[in-house]
């Protein structure tokens, strides 16, 4: 096992947070995790416990309130937690976030266990809960460099005993349709000049046909939003209005 930091102690198979000068360490964890109507949702309150996927934004916050520097907590498959009480906030745009998001918040103080068993249990569930996160939620924190974002299939799925069968090439191809311009939510990040690997706004896949020309959004699985954004393309100069593959089969 990898060195914890001195902020943490290890009891056990316990982590708990080791700082007794009055701060607190805490999780952002955002509310649509819980707002899952699946049957896994990604994260679930069970009694005392808060179990989630370890990807989301932890900071340190002092004795005065004031929070330090924001972290990524990065680890890519279901973990319990014991916060000693948890609090919600709304509409806030948090440092490495695309947009402004609700969350909760999960405080842990001294002593507190912010991973209850680092014995996690193999579970190939974790392996689709990841897969909502990255894939169909956008919430992906631009913590994470843009080249790095694939890796977390991987280790998820090596820590679940579990295999997708692909190669790193499909991940990444996926990701580029993901991950946009975060000034031209139009136009995927490849495209932009990548200088800063941080700079991109990740959107769910359910967006990106509408992104893509008229036809891909309109036989997409949101008719409505299909429509809508088939009909402003139309809209547009016929040398601007982007085309797919499809139309020029259909069309010959």
């Amino acid at each position: 096992m990898q060195q914890i930091p001195d902020i943490f102690k290890q009891d056990g198979y316990t982590i708990k947070y080791d700082v007794d000068d009055g701060s607190e360490l805490v999780y952002y964890v955002p509310e649509n995790f819980f707002n899952n109507t699946s049957k896994n949702p990604i994260a679930k309150v069970d009694g005392e416990y808060i179990s989630l996927i370890g990807l989301c934004l932890w900071t340190i916050i002092d004795k005065n309130g004031k929070p330090g520097k924001f972290r990524l907590l990065k680890i890519p498959t279901m973990f319990n937690c014991k916060p000693y009480t948890v609090d919600k906030i709304k509409n806030e745009k948090l440092p490495g976030t695309a947009e402004a998001a609700d969350y909760r918040i999960l405080r842990f103080r001294y002593g507190d266990e912010v991973i209850s068993n680092i014995r996690t249990e193999k579970n190939v569930d974790n392996a689709e809960m990841l897969f909502k996160i990255l894939v169909f939620t956008g919430n992906i924190p631009t913590l994470i460099s843009y080249d790095d974002i694939w890796k977390l299939f991987l280790e998820n799925a090596s820590a679940n005993g579990f295999n997708y069968g692909l190669n790193i090439q499909l991940y990444c191809m996926l990701m580029s349709l993901i991950c946009r311009n975060r000034n031209n939510i139009e136009e995927p990040f490849r495209y932009t000049n990548m200088k800063d690997k941080h700079n991109y706004k990740p959107i769910s896949i359910r967006l990106v046909p509408k992104f893509i020309s008229p036809f891909t959004a309109i036989t997409s699985e949101n008719f409505d939003e299909g429509l809508r954004a088939s009909i402003m393309m139309s809209d547009k100069p016929e040398s601007e209005i982007p085309y797919s593959p499809i139309e020029k089969i259909l069309m010959q």
